[in-house]
């Protein structure tokens, strides 16, 4: 079947790059190297090819030339569905952008179609900053969001790979993930997850749980602590040992009564008076 809107745009792809629509080989393009969203729904892909096999490809997609072809910067979704019906063309829209332009667009694009996950709008932004030099106040100002928008996004990459992919595959909120920063390790971080889920926790409740589990966290912490202080109670009561040594080798016997415990060391040195009268032994 021929493709229904080939006849509607120039055939030849030598045509200066300045936003003109084309007929471009779908086999020339090559994908966003800076595209954000790591995963595609399969389902999606062939939902829309149904409709583009329908109604035809209602809006092309951008393009920019790379070398002897062409590198996508807008409009993979569209792009994977025309290739998945067997087209030789794609129309696409051909402009001159740079790295940073390109990258910037790709971001917009899927954030503007809420395509991204929280995760994978964190990376974009990474990715942005480092790729290009950029601040997250210039980076918030370039998209249009506050710095605190950036800087609690970034801060959800601090959860590990496999924290970042439960809480997705259980379909967690960002503020989920945000909460779950308070814990300290991946493991509490992967128990409290299937602990949410398992329950339908909601965000306010999920919150006040984590809050628990921290308490109960620094309870243990605290005991803890005691025991560097408990070594350094030894090395007092070994002091006085060694004191009433010294009693003992000048003649003396002291009555000696040790208690230890987990918060203090209580030592007793008994002298009784027959013990210091002279010639008593």
């Amino acid at each position: 079947m021929k493709e229904k809107w080939v006849e509607q745009f120039p055939q030849n792809e030598n045509e200066p790059a300045t936003d003109k629509l084309l007929a471009i080989d779908i086999d020339k393009i090559r994908p966003n190297p800076f595209q954000p969203r790591r995963e595609i729904s399969e389902e999606k892909i062939d939902e829309l090819a149904q409709s583009i096999k329908a109604c035809g490809l209602i809006q092309p997609v951008v393009v920019r030339r790379a070398g002897n072809g062409y590198q996508l910067v807008v409009g993979e979704r569209r792009y994977l569905a025309c290739r998945k019906l067997g087209w030789k063309k794609i129309s696409a829209a051909v402009q001159t952008l740079s790295d940073n332009a390109m990258a910037t667009i790709a971001l917009i694009e899927n954030l503007q179609r809420e395509n991204l996950n929280y995760i994978e709008e964190a990376m974009g932004y990474v990715s942005l900053m480092k790729n290009f030099d950029l601040t997250q106040e210039v980076l918030a100002q370039r998209l249009g969001k506050s710095q605190s928008t950036i800087a609690n996004k970034i801060r959800l990459l601090r959860l590990t790979k496999k924290v970042q992919e439960k809480l997705l595959k259980q379909g967690l909120t960002e503020r989920h993930a945000r909460a779950l920063l308070r814990l300290d390790s991946e493991e509490k971080q992967l128990k409290t997850i299937h602990e949410i889920a398992e329950r339908g926790l909601t965000v306010s409740q999920a919150e006040k749980r984590i809050e628990k589990i921290s308490e109960q966290v620094s309870g243990k912490e605290k005991t803890k602590r005691l025991k560097p202080i408990i070594r350094d109670m030894r090395i007092v009561l070994n002091t006085i040992r060694e004191a009433v040594a010294i009693i003992q080798r000048s003649g003396l016997y002291p009555e000696v009564e040790e208690t230890i415990e987990p918060d203090y060391i209580e030592v007793t040195i008994r002298l009784t008076r027959e013990m210091l009268q002279p010639g008593n032994k």
